[in-house]
């Protein structure tokens, strides 16, 4: 009985200690909501990369990834735009991502993306950032309809 005393209370001291320790970012992306107004949702994004701008781009495309592949509890968009298989439908329209991404086709439906803190030195000599982007829910489901990823409601 006395090692279990012992055991339990090794290892809640250790959850303890170990949640009172310095914060960093996460190493993957990590996505929080903000608000939500007439079509647009702004959110709280984490990216990471080798350089700055490449920290910053992560960011902005884990905010993107998260409303089209995973939706924002808490806001309008509770359910992901694209409701179907992530590597499948990437995989099903590659020109349309690969014009998304690369091409940086995303940011045409980006309002703002403003850094929020100072830019964080990681382990693995990555650095990280965390941003407030709002991005318009409406155009990019719009464009998403037009390019037949998602049907559009009623039909």
């Amino acid at each position: 009985m006395n090692k279990l005393v012992t055991g339990a209370a090794l290892f809640f001291s250790i959850i303890l200690f170990s949640a009172c320790g310095n914060k960093t970012i996460p190493t993957s992306g990590q996505v929080n909501y903000l608000t939500s107004d007439n079509g647009t949702i702004s959110m709280r994004a984490m990216g990471e990369g080798t350089k700055k701008t490449e920290a910053l781009i992560n960011a902005e495309l884990n905010a993107f990834n998260t409303i089209l592949f995973r939706g924002m509890p808490e806001s309008q968009q509770k359910q992901p735009l694209i409701e179907t298989n992530e590597v499948d439908i990437k995989n099903k329209y590659p020109q349309y991502f690969q014009s998304f991404y690369n091409g940086m086709r995303y940011k045409s439906f980006l309002m703002s993306s403003v850094v929020t803190g100072d830019y964080q030195k990681l382990p693995n000599f990555k650095i990280g950032v965390t941003i407030d982007i709002k991005i318009n829910v409406n155009a990019l489901k719009y464009d998403l309809e037009q390019a037949g990823l998602i049907r559009k409601f009623g039909y």
